[in-house]
Protein backbone atom coordinates (compact mmCIF):
# COMPACT_ATOMS: atom_id res chain seq x y z
CA UNK A 1 0.00 0.00 0.00
CA UNK A 2 1.36 3.61 -0.66
CA UNK A 3 2.14 6.03 1.51
CA UNK A 4 -0.70 8.08 0.04
CA UNK A 5 -3.34 5.77 0.60
CA UNK A 6 -2.29 4.94 4.09
CA UNK A 7 -2.70 9.07 5.00
CA UNK A 8 -6.05 8.66 3.30
CA UNK A 9 -6.83 5.82 5.62
CA UNK A 10 -5.89 7.81 8.47
CA UNK A 11 -8.42 10.54 7.71
CA UNK A 12 -11.31 8.44 6.92
CA UNK A 13 -10.33 6.33 9.88
CA UNK A 14 -10.35 9.54 11.99
CA UNK A 15 -13.33 10.88 10.81
CA UNK A 16 -15.50 8.11 11.27
CA UNK A 17 -14.72 7.71 14.71
CA UNK A 18 -15.43 11.51 15.07
CA UNK A 19 -19.09 10.77 13.38
CA UNK A 20 -19.05 7.62 15.75
CA UNK A 21 -18.95 10.31 18.56
CA UNK A 22 -21.53 12.68 17.06
CA UNK A 23 -24.08 9.92 16.37
CA UNK A 24 -23.79 8.01 19.59
CA UNK A 25 -24.03 11.34 21.42
CA UNK A 26 -27.15 13.16 18.68
CA UNK A 27 -28.80 9.91 19.52
CA UNK A 28 -28.14 9.24 23.12
CA UNK A 29 -31.44 10.54 24.78
CA UNK A 30 -33.32 8.59 22.07
CA UNK A 31 -31.43 5.59 22.48
CA UNK A 32 -31.76 5.46 26.52
CA UNK A 33 -35.78 6.56 26.11
CA UNK A 34 -35.64 2.96 23.93
CA UNK A 35 -34.16 1.15 26.47
CA UNK A 36 -36.09 2.25 29.28
CA UNK A 37 -39.53 1.61 27.61
CA UNK A 38 -41.85 -0.79 29.55
CA UNK A 39 -41.97 -3.39 27.05
CA UNK A 40 -37.92 -3.54 27.12
CA UNK A 41 -37.49 -3.32 30.96
CA UNK A 42 -40.09 -5.73 31.73
CA UNK A 43 -37.51 -8.30 30.08
CA UNK A 44 -35.00 -7.52 32.86
CA UNK A 45 -37.59 -7.86 36.26
CA UNK A 46 -37.06 -10.61 38.20
CA UNK A 47 -40.65 -11.03 37.47
CA UNK A 48 -40.89 -11.53 33.28
CA UNK A 49 -42.94 -13.76 31.90
CA UNK A 50 -42.99 -15.62 28.64
CA UNK A 51 -45.84 -13.75 27.66
CA UNK A 52 -43.96 -10.61 27.64
CA UNK A 53 -41.23 -12.24 26.22
CA UNK A 54 -43.24 -13.34 23.08
CA UNK A 55 -44.65 -9.91 23.35
CA UNK A 56 -41.24 -8.76 22.37
CA UNK A 57 -40.65 -10.83 19.71
CA UNK A 58 -43.68 -10.59 18.08
CA UNK A 59 -43.15 -6.39 17.74
CA UNK A 60 -39.63 -6.71 16.70
CA UNK A 61 -40.63 -8.82 14.31
CA UNK A 62 -42.68 -6.16 12.23
CA UNK A 63 -39.79 -4.00 12.65
CA UNK A 64 -37.44 -6.38 11.52
CA UNK A 65 -39.79 -7.55 8.23
CA UNK A 66 -39.38 -4.15 7.10
CA UNK A 67 -35.27 -3.96 7.53
CA UNK A 68 -34.75 -7.13 5.82
CA UNK A 69 -37.25 -6.37 2.69
CA UNK A 70 -36.71 -2.88 1.71
CA UNK A 71 -33.95 -1.59 3.57
CA UNK A 72 -31.47 -4.30 3.29
CA UNK A 73 -32.05 -5.10 0.03
CA UNK A 74 -30.31 -0.87 -0.64
CA UNK A 75 -27.25 -1.35 1.11
CA UNK A 76 -26.54 -5.14 1.35
CA UNK A 77 -23.75 -4.50 -1.67
CA UNK A 78 -22.03 -1.99 1.16
CA UNK A 79 -22.50 -3.89 4.00
CA UNK A 80 -22.06 -8.45 3.02
CA UNK A 81 -21.96 -9.09 6.66
CA UNK A 82 -25.92 -8.33 6.30
CA UNK A 83 -26.53 -10.72 2.86
CA UNK A 84 -27.76 -14.17 3.92
CA UNK A 85 -28.80 -13.38 7.06
CA UNK A 86 -32.65 -13.61 8.70
CA UNK A 87 -33.91 -12.29 11.73
CA UNK A 88 -37.51 -13.07 11.21
CA UNK A 89 -36.73 -16.42 10.35
CA UNK A 90 -35.15 -16.77 13.95
CA UNK A 91 -37.58 -14.98 15.48
CA UNK A 92 -40.38 -16.96 13.56
CA UNK A 93 -38.83 -20.50 15.01
CA UNK A 94 -38.36 -18.73 18.74
CA UNK A 95 -42.36 -17.94 18.51
CA UNK A 96 -42.96 -21.67 17.60
CA UNK A 97 -41.29 -22.70 20.35
CA UNK A 98 -42.44 -20.18 23.07
CA UNK A 99 -46.11 -20.32 21.32
CA UNK A 100 -47.87 -18.54 24.60
CA UNK A 101 -49.60 -15.56 23.30
CA UNK A 102 -52.99 -14.55 22.58
CA UNK A 103 -52.25 -12.28 20.06
CA UNK A 104 -51.42 -14.28 16.41
CA UNK A 105 -47.86 -12.20 15.54
CA UNK A 106 -50.25 -11.51 11.55
CA UNK A 107 -52.50 -9.33 14.40
CA UNK A 108 -49.79 -7.08 14.67
CA UNK A 109 -49.55 -4.03 12.69
CA UNK A 110 -46.97 -3.21 9.98
CA UNK A 111 -44.04 -1.30 11.21
CA UNK A 112 -44.40 2.10 9.62
CA UNK A 113 -41.77 2.25 6.48
CA UNK A 114 -38.60 5.05 6.49
CA UNK A 115 -39.69 7.35 3.83
CA UNK A 116 -39.50 7.22 0.35
CA UNK A 117 -37.03 9.45 -0.29
CA UNK A 118 -34.38 8.19 2.54
CA UNK A 119 -30.83 8.33 1.12
CA UNK A 120 -28.49 5.45 1.64
CA UNK A 121 -26.46 7.25 4.19
CA UNK A 122 -30.22 7.74 6.05
CA UNK A 123 -30.93 3.62 5.72
CA UNK A 124 -27.32 3.09 7.06
CA UNK A 125 -27.56 5.44 10.43
CA UNK A 126 -31.37 3.06 10.29
CA UNK A 127 -29.14 0.11 10.21
CA UNK A 128 -26.26 1.42 13.13
CA UNK A 129 -29.87 1.48 15.69
CA UNK A 130 -31.22 -2.01 14.15
CA UNK A 131 -27.92 -4.07 14.30
CA UNK A 132 -26.84 -2.24 17.62
CA UNK A 133 -29.68 -3.54 19.56
CA UNK A 134 -28.21 -7.25 19.02
CA UNK A 135 -25.69 -6.19 22.02
CA UNK A 136 -28.67 -5.43 23.98
CA UNK A 137 -29.81 -8.59 23.15
CA UNK A 138 -27.09 -10.64 24.87
CA UNK A 139 -27.93 -8.71 28.14
CA UNK A 140 -31.71 -9.81 27.33
CA UNK A 141 -30.84 -13.79 26.85
CA UNK A 142 -28.87 -13.62 29.78
CA UNK A 143 -31.45 -12.80 32.02
CA UNK A 144 -34.30 -14.80 30.12
CA UNK A 145 -32.11 -17.40 30.62
CA UNK A 146 -31.39 -17.64 34.38
CA UNK A 147 -35.35 -16.40 34.62
CA UNK A 148 -37.17 -18.07 31.96
CA UNK A 149 -34.88 -20.75 30.89
CA UNK A 150 -34.23 -19.61 27.81
CA UNK A 151 -31.43 -20.78 25.31
CA UNK A 152 -30.02 -20.90 21.90
CA UNK A 153 -31.79 -24.00 20.99
CA UNK A 154 -35.55 -22.58 22.87
CA UNK A 155 -36.63 -19.50 22.54
CA UNK A 156 -33.64 -17.95 22.33
CA UNK A 157 -32.40 -18.17 18.34
CA UNK A 158 -32.64 -14.18 17.37
CA UNK A 159 -31.41 -13.18 21.22
CA UNK A 160 -28.47 -14.87 20.21
CA UNK A 161 -28.12 -14.83 16.79
CA UNK A 162 -28.01 -18.67 16.72
CA UNK A 163 -24.48 -18.57 18.52
CA UNK A 164 -22.77 -16.60 15.63
CA UNK A 165 -20.08 -14.11 16.93
CA UNK A 166 -22.54 -11.10 17.73
CA UNK A 167 -19.46 -8.85 18.53
CA UNK A 168 -17.07 -9.33 15.70
CA UNK A 169 -20.20 -8.79 13.31
CA UNK A 170 -21.15 -5.43 14.88
CA UNK A 171 -17.63 -4.51 14.69
CA UNK A 172 -17.37 -5.54 10.87
CA UNK A 173 -20.55 -3.81 10.34
CA UNK A 174 -19.86 0.06 11.95
CA UNK A 175 -16.26 0.32 10.12
CA UNK A 176 -17.78 0.01 6.91
CA UNK A 177 -20.98 1.48 7.78
CA UNK A 178 -19.01 4.72 8.95
CA UNK A 179 -15.81 4.42 6.40
CA UNK A 180 -18.54 5.09 3.49
CA UNK A 181 -20.46 7.92 5.48
CA UNK A 182 -17.88 10.30 5.95
CA UNK A 183 -16.48 9.37 2.82
CA UNK A 184 -19.42 10.74 0.95
CA UNK A 185 -20.19 13.31 3.58
CA UNK A 186 -23.44 11.94 5.26
CA UNK A 187 -23.20 12.35 8.97
CA UNK A 188 -26.08 14.43 9.11
CA UNK A 189 -28.44 11.99 7.07
CA UNK A 190 -27.11 8.88 8.90
CA UNK A 191 -28.12 10.59 12.64
CA UNK A 192 -31.66 11.80 10.84
CA UNK A 193 -31.75 7.71 9.85
CA UNK A 194 -30.69 6.53 13.73
CA UNK A 195 -32.73 9.07 15.31
CA UNK A 196 -36.03 8.19 12.93
CA UNK A 197 -35.01 4.42 13.63
CA UNK A 198 -34.97 4.99 17.77
CA UNK A 199 -38.03 7.24 18.03
CA UNK A 200 -40.49 5.20 15.50
CA UNK A 201 -39.23 2.13 17.09
CA UNK A 202 -40.51 3.87 20.63
CA UNK A 203 -43.75 4.58 19.88
CA UNK A 204 -44.97 1.44 17.96
CA UNK A 205 -43.85 -0.81 20.83
CA UNK A 206 -46.34 2.37 22.69
CA UNK A 207 -48.86 1.61 20.35
CA UNK A 208 -48.54 -2.08 20.42
CA UNK A 209 -48.28 -2.44 24.56
CA UNK A 210 -51.66 -0.19 24.62
CA UNK A 211 -53.21 -3.11 22.04
CA UNK A 212 -51.23 -5.38 24.24
CA UNK A 213 -53.24 -4.75 27.08
CA UNK A 214 -57.00 -4.32 25.82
Amino acid sequence: MRQKDLNLNTIVNAEAALFLRDLRTGTGKLHRLLESHPALSALLQPTVTVSQYVHYLSVMKQVLKVFEEHIIPKIASLLPVLQNHSSTSQIDADLMQLSLTNRSVSDYPVYPMPPGNSTICFMLGFTYVIEGSKLGGKVIFRHLENHLGITPEWGGRYLTNEGLPIMERWKTLLSQLSDYIVQHDGGAEAISGATYAFQSINDFFSVQQQENEL
